[in-house]
C-alpha cells in the first residue's frame, strides 16, 4: 500500500517547484544559473570533468604500468597454477565434501555436535553459563541426528532462499543427489567430533573458534567470495578492527584463489586503482622512515587489509542487483548502529571529560558513541551514511521501501543531533548541499530559508543547545578548540623538519616526537586532529602527494559529466553521488579531526570508495531497475 505521507510531500515539493519555476524570483534564478553553466562549459574544470577521455593515459605510462605490477604477476599465476590447483580442488576429498556441503544429511552434523559435545560436558570445567552452551549444543545435535534431510531438500525451494543464493552464486541448473548418513558417513561424523573436542580439551575454546572459523569461512568463501564481501560490509560498523582485518585477509586470500583458478577472470579497470597502488606505496615509505617501526608496520599492515578489502569489492561486485542490495544492507546495519546511538541518548552512557566543555556547555549531559566508543567517529559514519539513505530514497523503489528508509534517515539525523560533534555537523551539511543541489540547483533556496527559519525555531522552542554548540564553532575559550589549535601548531612545526620523509605511521611515532614540539597546554596528543597534517607529519610529501591525488581522481570518478548527466533518469547515478558527497563531508570533517584514527572509520571509509567506483563502473551496462523500467 502506498504511504499517504510520501505521496503528499511529494506533490507538495512539486507543486513548489512549479511555483517556484514561474515566478519573478525563479526566472532571474535560472538565468543566472544558465550563465554559471556556459562559463562552466568553457572552463579547465569542466574539461577535468569531462569523462574517460584520459582515463588510460596514466595507467599506459611506465609509472602507472609499475603499480600495476601486482595485478599482472596474479594473472601470470593464473597462466602458470590454473591447471594444477583445478585438478587439486576437484579431486581433494575435503574440497569435495564442501562443495556438497548443502547436500549432506543434516543427521551428518548432529552425530558432529553430539561427539564434540558429550565429552565436554564430562571433562571440561566450566562455570554455569558455559555448561548451558554445551548442553544446548548436544541438544541441537539430538534434533538435528532426527532430520535425515539435506538443507537443500528442506530450503531449497524457498524463494527467500533462492533470492539471497542468486546475488552470491550463477544460477544452478544441474541436478543434485542427496548424500544419505549411512554407516560410514555416522563414523566419520563421531570421529571428526570427538576429534574437534579433543582439541578443545587441549588447546582452549578460543584457538578451536579462531581455526574451525577461519578454515570454514575460507571453504564458504571460496564458493561464495560476494558473501564474504556482503558479511564484512555488513558487521564493519559493529566487528572489532582484528576480526575486520581478519576477514579481509580471508576474502583476500579467497579472492587470489579465485584469480589463479578461474581462466577467465580478469580486473575491473579503472584509474582509481592506480592511485590506490600510490597511495599503498607512501603507507610503505612512512614505515620505513619511522621512529617505531615495529608499531608503524603493524598500522600499516591493518590498513593494507582495508585497501585490498577495496579491491575485492571492486572485482567482485559486478551486477546492479549485487550492488543495490550490498548499499542497502549497508544502510540497514547503519540503521542499527544509529539506533543504538537514539537509545545511549536516553538511558544515557558514560562520558569521558576531554569530549566537553561542561562550563560552556552545561545543558548536555550525554554524547553518544553506538559501537564507535566515540561521538567525534560517530559522526563520521554517519556523514558518510545520511546522504546514502536520502539518495536510496530519492531512488525508484516502492513506496513501502521509501517509508522504511524514511525511518532510517530520522533515526540517523537524530542520532547525529545527539553525537554532539560539531566537525561531522558540518561535514554533513556540506555533505547535503552538495548532494540535493547537484540534484536539483533549486534546492539552494530551500537551504537558505532553512538557515534563516531554523535558529529561529531553535530559540522559539527553548532549546538552544545546538544553536550554541554551532555558534562555538572557531570560539579558542572552548577547550577542545584551543586544545586542537595548539597541536596544529605544533604539527606545523614537526613538517617543516620532516616534510620529505615523515616521522612514521601511528600514534606510537608520534608520542616520540611531538613531545619536542608540544606546546604548553596541549603536552600530550596522540595524533593532529587533523587528516591532511597528520599524513603529511606520518609520510611526508609523498604521502600527502598520494591522498591529494588519490581525492582527486575520486572526485573525478564520481561526479564526472557522464554521471551528473545520468541523475534525472538512474537511480545509480544519484547513488554515486551521494556516495561522493557523503566522502567530500568525511574529508571535509578531517580539517578539524583525524578522521581516521578509528580502524572501523578506516574500514569504512574504504567501502564507500569501494562502493562508489562499482557504481561508475557499473553505470555504463544496461540494467533495468527496480521500477522496472530499463536504464543505462
Amino acid at each position: 500500500m502506498e504511504s499517504r505521507v510520501f505521496s503528499f510531500f511529494a506533490a507538495l515539493f512539486s507543486r513548489i517547484a512549479v511555483w517556484f519555476d514561474e515566478s519573478a524570483c525563479g526566472k532571474y534564478y535560472n538565468k543566472f544559473c544558465a550563465w554559471l553553466n556556459r562559463v562552466y562549459q568553457k572552463s579547465f574544470v569542466s574539461r577535468f570533468f569531462a569523462g574517460p577521455k584520459h582515463r588510460d593515459v596514466f595507467q599506459n605510462s611506465v609509472l602507472g604500468k609499475l603499480f600495476g605490477l601486482p595485478g599482472r604477476f596474479l594473472l601470470f599465476l593464473q597462466n602458470k597454477l590454473s591447471g594444477p590447483f583445478n585438478h587439486v580442488l576437484k579431486n581433494s576429498l575435503v574440497c569435495v565434501w564442501f562443495s556438497k556441503w548443502a547436500d549432506v544429511s543434516i543427521r551428518f552434523y548432529g552425530f558432529v555436535l553430539c561427539a564434540f559435545s558429550l565429552p565436554l560436558l564430562f571433562l571440561r570445567e566450566s562455570g554455569r553459563l558455559g555448561l548451558l552452551l554445551i548442553v544446548a549444543v548436544f541438544a541441537a545435535g539430538i534434533v538435528m541426528i532426527l532430520l535425515n534431510r539435506s538443507l537443500r531438500q528442506l530450503f531449497g525451494g524457498s524463494a527467500v532462499v533462492t533470492a539471497l543464493m542468486g546475488l552470491f552464486t550463477t544460477p544452478d541448473t544441474t541436478s543434485h543427489e542427496s548424500v544419505s548418513c549411512g554407516r560410514a558417513q555416522t563414523i566419520a561424523a563421531l570421529g571428526l567430533g570427538l576429534l574437534l573436542s579433543f582439541f578443545c580439551l587441549a588447546f582452549g575454546v578460543k584457538l578451536l573458534v579462531i581455526l574451525t572459523g577461519g578454515v570454514l569461512a575460507f571453504a564458504f568463501l571460496l564458493k561464495y567470495l560476494s558473501l564474504g564481501v556482503f558479511l564484512t560490509v555488513a558487521l564493519s560498523p559493529m566487528l572489532p578492527t582484528m576480526a575486520l582485518v581478519g576477514l579481509s585477509l580471508i576474502c583476500a586470500l579467497v579472492f587470489c584463489v579465485h584469480v589463479i583458478t578461474d581462466k577467465g577472470f580478469t580486473f575491473v579497470k579503472n584509474p582509481m586503482n592506480t592511485f590506490v597502488v600510490f597511495f599503498i606505496i607512501a603507507l610503505l615509505w612512512g614505515c620505513i622512515n619511522s621512529f617505531s617501526f615495529a608499531a608503524s608496520a603493524s598500522q600499516a599492515a591493518v590498513h593494507i587489509s582495508f585497501i585490498l578489502f577495496y579491491f575485492i569489492v571492486v572485482n567482485t561486485i559486478r551486477t546492479r542487483q549485487q550492488w543495490t542490495a550490498l548499499i542497502k544492507l549497508f544502510l540497514l546495519s547503519a540503521f542499527a548502529v544509529a539506533a543504538y546511538g537514539v537509545l545511549q541518548n536516553f538511558t544515557g552512557v558514560s562520558s569521558t571529560e576531554s569530549w566537553l566543555d561542561e562550563e560552556m556547555f552545561e545543558d548536555i549531559k550525554v554524547r553518544v558513541y553506538s559501537f564507535f566508543n566515540n561521538p567525534n567517529v560517530l559522526g563520521e559514519f554517519l556523514v558518510m551514511t545520511i546522504p546514502l539513505t536520502a539518495a536510496v530514497i530519492w531512488g525508484n523503489m516502492r513506496e513501502e521501501h521509501k517509508a522504511l528508509f524514511g525511518f532510517v534517515l530520522l533515526s540517523m539525523v537524530a542520532c547525529m543531533i545527539f553525537t554532539w560533534s560539531r566537525g561531522a555537523w558540518l561535514g554533513v551539511f556540506l555533505a547535503c548541499a552538495l548532494f540535493f543541489v547537484i540534484m536539483d540547483k533549486r534546492w539552494v533556496f530551500v537551504g537558505l530559508i532553512a538557515l534563516l527559519v531554523l535558529p529561529i525555531l531553535l530559540v522559539l522552542s527553548g532549546n538552544t543547545a545546538i544553536l550554541e554548540r554551532l555558534i562555538s564553532v572557531g570560539n579558542t575559550s572552548d577547550s577542545s578548540t584551543a586544545y586542537r589549535v595548539a597541536i596544529w601548531q605544533a604539527a606545523i612545526k614537526m613538517i617543516r623538519d620532516f616534510w620529505i620523509s615523515g616521522i612514521g605511521i601511528g600514534s606510537e611515532a608520534f608520542k616520540m616526537v611531538y613531545p619536542v614540539y608540544s606546546l604548553s597546554g596541549a603536552d600530550f596528543a596522540l595524533h593532529s586532529h587533523n587528516l591532511y597534517l597528520q599524513v603529511w607529519v606520518e609520510s611526508g610529501i609523498i604521502g600527502i602527494s598520494a591522498l591529494l591525488a588519490m581525492t582527486l581522481m575520486f572526485v573525478k570518478q564520481v561526479f564526472s559529466s557522464a554521471v551528473i548527466s545520468a541523475r534525472k533518469t538512474d537511480s545509480g547515478a544519484k547513488i554515486v553521488i551521494a556516495l561522493g558527497a557523503g566522502f567530500l563531508g568525511f574529508m571535509f570533517q578531517g580539517l578539524t579531526d583525524y578522521v581516521w584514527y578509528n580502524y572501523k572509520i578506516l574500514m569504512i571509509y574504504w567501502i564507500i570508495i569501494a562502493l562508489a567506483i562499482c557504481g561508475v563502473n557499473l553505470m555504463s551496462k544496461p540494467s533495468v531497475d527496480e521500477g522496472g523500467v530499463s536504464v543505462k
